[in-house]
């Protein structure tokens, strides 16, 4: 009898896990798109905030060295 009732509460546990994963997408739909929106929103500021002078200032301390730093990068 003991195992009859385990198996009923895990019968019960995945019936209820199962009900959860059909629920309709009404709520994650909406959660998702706010997600991205906030995700692209935050990558768009930090693409705003490192282009800033003060942003490349806070490394390199004088204009002139900026220049020849990049010229003598690996990239150029």
């Amino acid at each position: 009898m003991g195992e009859e009732q385990s198996g009923n509460q895990t019968l019960s546990r995945m019936q209820r896990l199962w009900r959860w994963l059909k629920k309709p997408l009404w709520l994650g739909v909406p959660i998702g798109i706010v997600l991205v929106i906030l995700g692209i929103a935050a990558f768009q500021g930090v693409m705003v905030a490192s282009n800033q002078n003060a942003f490349c200032f806070s490394c390199h301390l004088k204009m002139d060295t900026i220049v020849q730093e990049y010229k003598a990068s690996a990239t150029m």
